[in-house]
């Protein structure tokens, strides 16, 4: 299990040298020059792949495609195309400076009656983002007909929580309040999240087209949602009975918080603009969450401030941390509930309640110095330190 843990964490999922067949993928470097494309193209094109490969992007699509103007990301829906009618556009631009075009049939999608989620300016209260995430879920499954939307946290030890999720009347079981390892998402999946406004897996059974080129080097698709699906993940959604998957991040001070998550178990394309849509409205949430974090932070510093007055004004009145300790360290105890507090000043050891005599604090003082943590907190010293042997390591200070 761990061998295969260690695959999934791996796996170089940009480099998969394939993409997935609901659309068709070109690929050309920093100077314009197409060096790749799906083996799929001519459906959507016209154009077969051997024709494609070395000529200029522009003389190809000319003003159909524009090219990427201070922007690493470049959506053209509905653009008239004589082979096949009107076609959806995305262009991407690699960190490297190359430019993946995924082209997608345009499907009319009618949004215009699906209203906003209302969202708070400031939200100030829990109640208030837990009304938003649920109107947001609803909203979700509205607009892209997925039968299953979980709202899927990320937690401490990088661990995933399902904590809110709206089903359609048909399905099934229920997936509310179930945790899942870190390991469920890989660390490079996660990346990926980040970089993407979504991820779409309309079928995940479907076969993977490769990608061609006269090159031997498999194309950077970091930026493009068309790259194929891992052998695991399609192997992990078979399991779950998911035909197809939607995912929207949510992206709070550039750090992934949630996904929502859309799971159905038949296969469903979501039309370009609609995925838009959805994308603008999970942004919008993102945004309320960090301004709802942000209160959060600043109602927490505010009453830092306002606690931990009368002990700014005893260090100021007697002038130091020694001189204070007689009125400091009872305060101390009671704040942090604890029997006992040691503090190393100035090469002076001042201590309050039951603390660690002085070979036992060196101990623990090292052990200290040798994590780099900022913190360090043990639950059984001389069960969790070989070194902490002593009979009787402390001592009552009064």
């Amino acid at each position: 299990m761990e061998k295969l843990l260690s695959l999934c964490e791996h796996e170089q999922l940009h480099l998969t040298g394939a993409i997935q067949p609901h659309g068709v993928l070109i690929y050309a470097n920093a100077a314009g020059v197409i060096t790749h494309c799906s083996a799929n193209v001519e459906s959507l094109v016209g154009v077969a792949p051997k024709a494609l490969l070395g000529q200029p992007l522009q003389a190809v699509f000319g003003e159909v495609v524009m090219p990427i103007n201070g922007d690493n990301r470049c959506v053209y829906t509905e653009r008239a195309w004589e082979f096949n009618g009107y076609l959806d556009f995305c262009i991407n631009m690699s960190d490297s400076g190359d430019y993946s075009i995924e082209i997608y049939p345009h499907f009319a999608s009618d949004n215009k009656n699906n209203k906003e989620v209302q969202l708070c300016e400031m939200p100030q209260h829990e109640y208030q983002i837990t009304q938003q995430r649920n109107e947001l879920l609803e909203e979700v499954a509205k607009m892209t007909g997925f039968k299953r939307i979980m709202y899927y946290q990320f937690v401490e030890n990088n661990d995933g929580e399902v904590v809110a999720e709206f089903c359609h009347s048909s399905v099934d079981g229920s997936y509310l309040k179930l945790r899942f390892p870190a390991s469920d998402i890989p660390q490079i999946a996660r990346d990926l999240y980040i970089k993407n406004p979504w991820r779409m897996i309309p079928d995940a059974a479907a076969d993977a087209i490769a990608v061609l080129s006269f090159e031997q080097a498999a194309p950077d698709l970091t930026y493009c949602d068309l790259r194929s699906v891992s052998p695991m993940h399609k192997i992990y959604l078979a399991n779950m009975g998911v035909h197809a998957s939607l995912s929207f991040p949510v992206v709070v001070n550039g750090n992934l918080i949630a996904l929502v998550a859309c799971h159905d178990n038949k296969r469903n394309i979501v039309p370009y603009a609609m995925l838009e849509a959805c994308r603008s409205l999970v942004s919008r949430f993102s945004m309320s969450l960090s301004a709802y974090t942000a209160y959060q932070r600043m109602c927490l510093v505010d009453g830092l401030n306002s606690r931990f007055k009368p002990i700014q004004l005893l260090l100021q009145r007697n002038g130091s941390l020694v001189d204070s300790w007689q009125e400091l360290a009872p305060w101390i105890l009671q704040e942090l509930n604890v029997s006992g507090v040691v503090v190393i000043h100035d090469n002076k050891i001042l201590r309050h309640g039951l603390t660690l005599e002085d070979s036992a604090l060196s101990i623990v003082e090292q052990e200290f110095i040798n994590s780099s943590e900022l913190i360090w907190s043990k639950d059984c010293l001389s069960r969790q330190l070989s070194s902490f042997v002593l009979k009787d390591p402390l001592i009552n200070q009064p």
